[in-house]
């Protein structure tokens, strides 16, 4: 079967989600399990940074890490690998974070939310990206925003903030002059600018799918083209609830979010609308790409058909004469004419000639 092989792939990520919920059966609300397959050991980066100057340490140890805040600067922690479930209980109790939080952390097949505490905001995300294999990624990446800090949570070591952290150290724009919203928002828009390069690669998957049918080249055409409509799939179902995620921030007043800061949502709630209107054009134009080599194999075994009908056609008149002389009857005056062999060679081939040029006069061939 062409689409086994995909088929066991699709059951197998079924699987394994329903396995990472399962294996928090019976513990408590707030346990802190960690349901990831990551099983690296738990980093941190904090960046200190304000108008004037900029810190930036790395630990090997989550337990090492420093976590202590300064009104004077903005922290932002950025933990990598959530293994380490002690570190991350340590960080919920510096920053008096509630368990249920800290339990959906960990809980790393959680639906992109928002919610909205007394002394910090709680924000999860789904950050996708491509394989070496063209296969959709997706990551959860938690957020915390506070009074003066940021902290980030990663289940893997791969993420799309490299473009955040050089406008930090470089000091471009305005990150460093305004709060850790404006860097809450920053973290945001490069993951949401992440998903216009996912998009440009399903893009191109699609634009290379249509040449080879309009080439003829449908080898394997219908097990690559699903390939692409499940990440199709896969990457609006990351990034739709996004929306109504970003609407309920603008539209809902968080008294950690400035209002010189809500322009820059916007802004980010407008690129994820452009976003998901591209999922959805992606997704038609897989469909007429489907069309198409349904169309296409329609036309082809049509055209297969007309020519063996033609055969077919110009044959019955042969085999009906053929028949004739074949059935041995012990009196047919015919089989003792001299040129009788050669009269039924005339006859056949002035027959398909005149059945030739009927068809060629009404344009069947």
């Amino acid at each position: 079967m062409i689409l086994e092989p995909l088929l066991m792939a699709s059951r197998k990520q079924r699987s394994r989600l329903t396995k990472r919920t399962s294996r928090k059966k019976g513990l408590p609300p707030g346990s802190l399990f960690y349901t990831g397959d990551n099983t690296a050991p738990t980093t941190i980066t904090n960046i200190r940074y304000n108008k004037m100057d900029i810190k930036e340490r790395h630990y090997e140890s989550a337990n090492d890490a420093a976590l202590h805040v300064k009104p004077e600067e903005v922290l932002w922690s950025n933990l990598i690998g959530l293994s380490n479930t002690t570190a991350i209980h340590r960080i919920g109790e510096t920053f008096k974070l509630n368990n249920l939080v800290l339990e959906d952390i960990l809980h790393t097949s959680q639906r992109p939310k928002i919610e909205d505490f007394k002394d910090y905001t709680y924000l999860v995300l789904k950050m996708v990206s491509i394989d070496s294999e063209s296969q959709i990624q997706v990551e959860q990446v938690s957020f915390i925003l506070g009074q003066h800090y940021v902290l980030s949570f990663q289940e893997w070591a791969n993420d799309v903030f490299g473009p955040v952290r050089e406008r930090l150290r470089t000091d471009r724009g305005l990150i460093r002059e305004l709060g850790p919203d404006y860097l809450f928002y920053a973290l945001i828009d490069a993951i949401v600018d992440h998903y216009f390069v996912v998009l440009e690669s399903l893009d191109d998957q699609l634009e290379t799918l249509e040449q080879r049918v309009l080439s003829g080249n449908s080898d394997n055409l219908i097990e690559d083209l699903y390939r692409t409509r499940r990440n199709i799939v896969l990457l609006r179902k990351s990034v739709w609830p996004l929306r109504e995620l970003l609407s309920a921030l603008i539209r809902d007043k968080h008294s950690l979010i400035q209002n010189e800061t809500l322009v820059y949502f916007r802004d980010v709630y407008d690129h994820t609308i452009q976003v998901i209107d591209t999922i959805d054009a992606l997704r038609d134009i897989s469909a007429s790409i489907r069309e198409m080599h349904t169309t296409e194999i329609s036309l082809r075994m049509n055209n297969i058909m007309k020519v063996l009908t033609m055969i077919a056609t110009v044959f019955i008149p042969i085999t009906f004469v053929a028949g004739i002389y074949g059935m041995n009857f012990e009196f047919m005056p015919e089989l003792k004419w001299t040129h009788g062999y050669q009269m039924v060679w005339f006859l056949f081939v002035s027959i398909s000639t005149a059945m030739l040029i009927f068809f060629r006069k009404n344009r069947w061939i």
